[in-house]
């Protein structure tokens, strides 16, 4: 069973607000139950020690949410790259047969 960063959330306060901002967890765990059949369990939202107790630091949940991040942003780079050049691609065509 491996466990995951299911949900994140981020409580920040307004400017003056006595109150610390906050965050809470939820983990979920991927398995398979006797019938082959692929489950996701989630915990119940975690309090950041709670989180911090079971291996999600809140600099680790930080740094996995911008690689993420990163991860989509090379990807869609890529794709309108791609998209780019057929459509130099075609441009060009379509001006050697005017």
């Amino acid at each position: 069973m491996s466990l995951y960063v299911e949900e994140f959330l981020w409580r920040g306060r307004p400017e003056g607000s006595d109150l610390p901002s906050g965050w809470h967890l939820i983990v979920g765990a991927k398995s398979v139950d006797g019938f082959g059949v692929e489950r996701i369990d989630l915990s119940q939202a975690l309090t950041p020690e709670q989180a911090e107790a079971m291996g999600f630091p809140l600099e680790n949940i930080i740094a996995g949410i911008n690689a993420d991040a990163l991860k989509q942003v090379d990807a869609l780079a890529a794709q309108v790259a791609s998209l780019q050049a057929q459509l130099d691609a075609m441009q060009a065509a379509q001006a050697g047969g005017a």
